[in-house]
């Protein structure tokens, strides 16, 4: 699951894993090594490649060719990988559909090509994705993916009347559940029928239909609100679109046990990571890397239901850090954290 939130180009992400490997054997000493050495392995057998697609423009009339270069790299360093000789180029429609397809042949890392954009498309939004047959052992969402605009000067432009008629409402819990008695930040989406986000207001009720909170979107049809779920009680978000529309949304249910982590961005450019349980005198233990590469792995004990970690932002690498904090039954939630790119001199 994911989220964002407006906070000077921070973005969040939240989702969940398991390290394949039994930990009760370890003392709390060897723990952190353990995870570390357990993640390093994982990196030696999962290799993963990230292409990167460069369009010469990304707005086309039909009847031009659409040219391309791929490049192909490691998904942890970056650097040209040559374990694929063959990439896929596909064009999407609205529907996700393709309806250009090439191979290319991909020689150390690189490789390039071209779409003659045909007089039967119509004129709209499109997708160009590619991937290598090894990127299919993983998610989709690792596919490399840029929009175009095609326009067809032989066929009238339908534009429809409205784009939000059924809007979707999706909810992120930090960390990704709530626990009930803990107070947990709800990342929410609003996106119309075009997938695109639409501005929304709304109040969340509990069962006996009393106001517990507002919120509203900030921007691309996100934002953000504080819930401290009690135990024995139902949440729904009542919103109402631009448009006057007024739907109703059931907040995800509360855990009556489990772990709530926060990333807060400081002003002395560390990031405090706290994480809140029911489960007093227990170690946790943090891990954090960023493309797979360990940046800050150490224990701490829960204590007054909190336990606190403090993280150097100038120790994270460019681009995704992953916190992940485990207990000693493997039990763990995780959160990525996207520093923006550094400015060049």
């Amino acid at each position: 699951m994911s989220y964002f939130i407006r906070n000077n180009l921070t973005v969040f992400f939240t989702t969940c894993f398991l390290l394949g490997q039994n930990f009760y054997s370890y003392g709390q000493p060897d723990m952190v090594n353990n995870l570390v050495n357990s993640l390093n392995t994982y990196n030696q057998q999962n290799l993963q490649e990230k292409i990167f697609i460069h369009s010469d423009k990304s707005l086309y009339v039909c009847g031009e060719i659409a040219w391309f270069k791929l490049y192909n790299v490691d998904a942890f360093f970056n650097k040209p990988i040559t374990i694929s000789k063959v990439a896929y180029v596909e064009l999407l429609n609205n529907e996700q559909k393709p309806i250009l397809q090439a191979k290319i042949e991909l020689k150390e890392g690189t490789g390039s090509g071209s779409f003659i954009l045909p007089f039967s498309l119509n004129s709209g939004a499109y997708i160009l994705r590619a991937y290598t047959n090894w990127m299919k052992n993983y998610s989709p969402d690792l596919f490399f993916e840029t929009p175009l605009t095609i326009i067809n000067t032989l066929k009238k432009l339908n534009i429809a009347e409205s784009d939000s008629t059924n809007p979707g409402i999706r909810f992120f819990p930090e960390g990704g559940n709530l626990v009930n008695g803990v107070q947990s930040k709800i990342a929410f989406q609003a996106v119309g029928e075009n997938g695109k986000g639409i501005f929304c207001k709304g109040t969340v009720y509990n069962q006996n239909n009393d106001s517990i909170t507002s919120f509203e979107t900030l921007r691309f049809g996100m934002g953000q609100f504080n819930l401290t779920p009690a135990k024995g009680d139902s949440y729904k978000a009542v919103i109402q679109t631009a448009t006057g529309k007024t739907i109703s949304r059931p907040i995800p249910a509360a855990y009556d046990n489990g772990y709530v982590m926060k990333l807060i961005p400081m002003s002395d450019g560390t990031i405090k990571v706290t994480v809140h349980s029911g489960n007093n005198n227990e170690f946790i233990y943090l891990l954090v890397h960023t493309r797979q590469v360990i940046k800050q792995a150490e224990s701490k004990m829960i204590t007054g239901g909190v336990a606190e970690f403090t993280i150097n932002k100038k120790e994270l690498g460019e681009g995704i850090s992953h916190f992940t904090v485990f207990n000693i039954t493997v039990s763990l939630c995780v959160k990525d954290y996207i520093l923006p790119r550094p400015k060049e001199n």
